[in-house]
This record gives structure tokens, sequence and C-alpha cells, in this order.
């Protein structure tokens, strides 16, 4: 088809709670010492939260119940690492669930 890879993984991937809740359940589960796994996790993550106005509502129901367990998850990313770009993203991230909070709270 014609359509683009990141199309498809946009509509397809970002789509279904199932990825998000394996998502979840992985960075879970992994130990500390599997940081590149968690990373790489953690930026499959953000697709779903950054796009979180797109997604369908069951999917907005599990950011939203499951926020401030992401932004603890965030808080412990941004303790381990160094790497700028990965600051970059967790502050990205941890704003737009500060505003779904909020706007959960007061919409």
């Amino acid at each position: 088809s014609s359509q683009s890879p990141y199309f498809k993984f946009s509509t397809y991937f970002v789509n279904d709670k199932q990825n998000l809740m394996d998502i979840m359940i992985h960075l879970g589960n992994l130990s500390d010492d599997e940081e590149r796994i968690k990373e790489e996790l953690l930026l499959l993550l953000s697709f779903f939260i950054l796009t979180f106005e797109h997604r369908d509502p069951k999917i907005k129901n599990v950011i939203i119940r499951n926020s401030s367990l992401f932004l603890t998850v965030m808080e412990d990313f941004n303790s381990k690492t160094d790497d700028e770009e990965t600051k970059n993203l967790i502050n990205a991230l941890t704003s737009k669930l500060n505003n779904i909070e909020k706007c959960v709270k007061q919409c």
C-alpha cells in the first residue's frame, strides 16, 4: 500500500489498547540493568501520551487512570539518564501528563 510506515504505526499500533497495556507491563517488569530496553519502551509509550487527543476513549482512559504512575516512571527515568534527548522527551511527557491530569479535574 502507499501508506507510510509512520502512518501505519500511528494509526494501528497506537490505536490498540493492548499494545499500551503490554508496554506498561514490560516497563514494570524490567530491571534497572535493562535500561536500553526501557528507553525503547519509553519511546513507544510517548507516542500514546503525546497523541492523547487523537486516541480512542478506551486508550485515553488507560492514560488518565495511570497518569500518576506514568509521572513516577518519568521521574525515575529522569534521575537515571544523562542523555539530553531523553530528558527533553521526559519533560515533554511530564508536561503533557500534567495537562491531562489538570483537564480531567477541570473539564
